[in-house]
Parts: structure tokens; sequence; C-alpha cells
């Protein structure tokens, strides 16, 4: 099931869904990468990469929690540190297991949907991430991601899952790729869980806003010199109109 961001035909229903439980963002964050080690502290127009989006999340227009997930190692003090300095939860578990990170996270709260971002997206554009939550709601599903066929940029990249698919994911999934990377136990079991895949209107997935390597930090960072880190002047509609005046950027 793929659905655009601008169906108005699903959106119509929305306003009508109760807010009497809330969304979990869950940021996926460690400073333990192996491309690019402490990437996710590197600053750009001093601020690290994760209190930018940090701050951007903090505009998502529905009500949500949000809580960053980092590993239990000494080096991850200084992610805590940072996420603490935000007035923002953080919990700290298994560096390989990030599924059973999750899953703990999780425990002791009762959100009705969780919804996963990686630290490397600093630009993740909160107006996205209410459209999938919008989508999400609306379509019923177990599992919606913008990635299952990609016309986002890398960089925005958004899944949102049920909780209890989350807890069977992680009570079952067995190799280390499934438990590393959260959710391809679910999505590679789509007649088992409901899926929906969130596209845009114009095919975009070749396009690379992520930080994985100096040479992404450095292209963010030229971004964000021209458009500031600010949501409201950073925004996807204002990265694509850059790129389009920039063909040369696309991958």
């Amino acid at each position: 099931m793929s659905a655009y961001w601008s169906d108005h035909n699903i959106f119509s229903s929305i306003n009508k869904r109760s807010f009497q439980t809330r969304p979990l963002i869950i940021v996926q964050a460690r400073l333990g990468s192996t491309r690019l080690p402490g990437k996710i502290l590197m600053e750009v127009e001093g601020k690290p990469l994760l209190q930018i989006l940090l701050e951007r999340l903090a505009y998502v227009e529905k009500p949500v929690d949000v809580l960053v997930a980092t590993t239990e190692l000494p080096r991850d003090d200084a992610t805590v540190a940072c996420v603490e300095g935000q007035r923002i939860p953080c919990f700290r578990g298994k560096e390989e297991d990030v599924l059973d990170r999750f899953c703990q996270a999780v425990k002791g709260k009762s959100p009705d949907a969780i919804v996963r971002i990686t630290a490397d997206c600093p630009l993740m554009d909160p107006w996205l991430v209410s459209r999938a939550l919008d989508l999400f709601y609306a379509l019923k599903v177990d599992y919606l991601s913008n990635t299952l066929h990609r016309t986002f940029p890398r960089g925005f990249d958004i899944e949102i899952f049920r909780p209890e698919v989350l807890n069977r994911a992680a009570s079952e999934a067995t190799t280390p790729y499934d438990r590393e990377h959260v959710t391809p136990y679910i999505v590679a079991r789509g007649n088992e869980f409901s899926q929906a895949n969130f596209i845009s209107p114009e095919d975009l997935g070749s396009w690379r806003i992520t930080v994985d390597t100096s040479e992404d930090f450095s292209f963010v960072k030229k971004i964000v010199s021209i458009l500031g880190s600010s949501p409201n002047t950073c925004s996807f509609t204002k990265v694509k109109e850059l790129f389009l005046q920039h063909p040369e950027w696309a991958v």
C-alpha cells in the first residue's frame, strides 16, 4: 500500500482521532559510528547535529513524546549530556542489539505508535513527521515508512510502527542484522504485518542529505550555512528548492 503526503482523501478523517495516547519518537543515536566516529556531536553553526535534530523535532505538529536511545558505553556519556541539555529523556541500552534497546526504552510507557528516526538525519523536517503520522493513523497499518520504496532523499527517513509489532520483533528476531537495524524483521513479513509506503509526489530518492561521511557533513554544513537550521527556514520544501537551483548536488 502506498500513499502520498498530499492525499486529501486519506487526511479527511484525521481530525476525528483522539489524542488520549501519544506517539513516541525514538531518536537512535551513538558516537561509535564506524564511518564517521562522533558525527552526531559534530557542530554546525555552533550546534551539535544531534541538538539541531532535537530542536527541529520540537516543531512536530502533533502531541508527541521524544526520547533518545543511545548505548551504555562510556563514550556515549557525551551523547547523554547533549540530550539532557535539551531537557529530553535519554535511554541507554545495548550498542549492537538496537532492537532490544528500542524495546527496553518503551517499557513503562504507553505510546500508540513508535516513530524511529536516526541521528544521522539532522535536517529531518517535523512537517514530514506530522504527515507520516497522519497517514499511519488514517491507514491503520502496523508499519509505515518512506523507505519501502524510496522517493524522499536520504536524510528524511521515517519509520512508524505499533508497540506490539516492536515487541514481537524483539522476541522473535534472531539474526544480528535484524537486531542491529530494528525493523528488517518487520519489513520482511509483509504478509503478517500490514504495511504502507509514504511517498513523495516527486521521486527525489537519489538525493543525499544524511551524515555518514565527512563529505556528507560538509554538504549538510553548506545547506545550514545557506538556510539556517530552523525548520521554518530549512524545511524539506526549502531544501528541495535549493537542490533544484543546484542540480549538480543531486547524486
